[in-house]
């Protein structure tokens, strides 16, 4: 199926910050596992996730899920409406009042350490050693915040300047800073007490948040920025970037309470819940960086200059192409996912304090229901930023205020059957209808028609189901020859079911001519030939 011009520019751009958030997840990835290492699932691996939830929670809002996604939109009509010039006074008079706000923001989170920690590690009061910890750690990590909403300010730059492997790739800086910490730990503090590696991974954080922010200073000298702030002239650009952005940060903060909710509710469960949730979030977090949020990035800018002329066909047509191919990446990663749940953790963590009788069970329990809802952790991304290149930053608010209530109301109804896993299913439940509420607004607005998109998903959710069993079947066919006993035992129990995995993807994609599954992979093999002729 031939690509139009428009739709294969954002898939060539989302291939590149696929390709730059590869390099980031896989650093990430090498990150969990020396974490795993260091704290497995005990006492300072759950501080260390819960009190990394709030200074995280800010970075999604003051981050790529708040900023990033309402100035992309008014930075790109400032260029088509004046020129480049106007727009760096814009986005300079923006940098002045963000450093304002965050610095207060982290002022005011240093001070209020340990009733934040009250909120979300109310389980732990009867632990004073281990809600200590997570006092400490909140404190040290909270600076964390000012590097990445400046990183997230200077990624916004670049992407409406269709410049996207750079910012895609300058999160693997603040894994990159995080594993140099854990590495230092882990080897030059081997016999320190664990909380003592953890003051040592915190500060390996922070140097990643500033790495991440000055990786991308030449870039934006490349492309001419100049620092020049003139928030008078520009308070009216400010002004509105502010009034979008207040309902994106309460959309974004009211979907994150969805995790403090998991951790305050994990909290009460038994030790290593927080921790088993986090290993498994994260894992969730690699096929979602290399799909879903790539080509949110690439396809923002474009719905952005789009709706600045008024060109809604087009922009429909953008949309409604993006939420396929994100349903054709999504659904059969979470067949993936959900075949080779316990060899995929087995792999990658069970090692040092990660033990496989018990941490390895933990998470991948609480994977198997995470995975349930990548489609919509991914389409979700997709469909937000249809609103926000529109300037409708109100309407994700109020869908998203449902959303987490009906989250909560899951997470009460399942956590007794299901425990921790009951935390993961409940998130991936309320995000399947997340997904259908931003479907339906869209296309009360006449930005996105319904149909198409439901008939996606079901081809491409009865060919992941197919998938799935053959995934599955062939995974108890190699456990039947191989027992679980080293590594390399574990790597062929994994391996070769995943290749089984890839064959079928491509196989049953021609068979029953999945469009959403072949297009990726068309242009995925077009750019691996340039590469390799290269």
């Amino acid at each position: 199926m031939a690509l139009e011009k428009e739709q294969h520019k954002v898939l060539k751009w989302a291939f590149f910050s696929g390709l730059g958030t590869l390099f980031s997840r896989f650093a990430g990835l090498f990150r969990e596992i020396v974490m795993a290492a260091l704290f497995g699932t005990g006492m300072v691996a759950d501080a260390f996730s819960a009190a990394f939830r709030f200074p995280n929670l800010l970075r999604r809002v003051f981050g790529e899920g708040g900023l990033l996604v309402v100035l992309v939109p008014r930075y790109s009509q400032e260029r088509i409406e004046f020129d480049d010039d106007e727009a760096f006074v814009l986005a300079s008079s923006v940098a002045v009042m963000l450093g304002v706000i965050v610095g207060l923001v982290i002022i005011i989170g240093e001070l209020t350490a340990p009733y934040l920690a009250w909120i979300f590690a109310h389980g732990w009061l009867d632990q004073p050693e281990k809600f200590a910890l997570t006092v400490r750690l909140l404190r040290l990590l909270y600076p964390f915040i000012g590097f990445i909403a400046f990183a997230t300010w200077a990624s916004a730059i670049l992407n409406a300047h269709k410049k996207f492997f750079l910012p895609s790739l300058a999160p693997a800086f603040l894994n990159l800073g995080w594993l140099t910490g854990g590495l230092i730990a882990l080897q030059l503090y081997r016999n320190s007490a664990p909380q003592i590696q953890a003051y040592i991974v915190a500060a390996g954080v922070l140097l990643g948040g500033l790495l991440q922010f000055c990786i991308q200073i030449p870039l934006m000298k490349k492309i001419g920025f100049e620092f020049k702030s003139d928030i008078k002239r520009k308070i009216s650009g400010v002004v509105e970037i502010g009034k979008l952005l207040l309902p994106a940060l309460v959309t974004l903060a009211v979907m994150e309470i969805n995790f403090i909710v998991d951790v305050l509710l994990a909290s009460f469960l038994p030790q290593g819940s927080v921790s088993a949730l986090t290993y498994a979030n994260r894992l969730i977090y690699l096929p979602m960086g290399l799909a879903s949020v790539a080509m949110a990035q690439a396809t923002l800018p474009k719905l952005s200059d789009l709706a600045a002329i008024a060109d809604f066909k087009k922009f429909e047509k953008l949309l409604s192409f993006a939420t396929k191919i994100i349903f054709g990446i999504m659904l059969p990663i979470s067949a993936f996912v959900i075949a080779l749940n316990s060899e995929i953790v087995g792999f990658l963590f069970q090692r040092g304090s990660f033990s496989g009788a018990v941490s390895t069970p933990m998470t991948a329990f609480a994977l198997t229901f995470y995975a349930v809802g990548l489609f919509a952790f991914g389409s979700n991304k997709i469909l937000m930023q249809g609103f926000y290149a529109i300037k409708d930053t109100k309407t994700p608010m109020i869908l998203s205020a449902i959303v987490v209530m009906i989250n909560i109301i899951l997470n009460l109804l399942l956590i007794g059957p299901l425990k921790h896993g009951g935390l993961a299913l409940a998130t991936s439940l309320a995000s399947i209808v997340h997904t259908t509420l931003l479907l339906i607004f869209l296309n009360r607005k006449n930005k996105l028609a319904i149909k198409p998109q439901i008939m996606s998903f079901l081809r491409v959710l009865v060919a992941s189901v197919i998938i799935l069993i053959i995934t599955k079947l062939s995974s108890i066919g190699v456990h039947s020859f191989i027992g679980e006993i080293s590594f390399w035992q574990r790597a062929i129990q994994l391996g070769l079911p995943s290749i089984i995995w890839f064959i079928a993807v491509i196989a049953i994609a021609k068979i029953l001519k999945i469009s959403e599954i072949e297009q990726f992979i068309e242009l995925f093999i077009q750019k691996m030939k340039k590469s390799i002729s290269k």
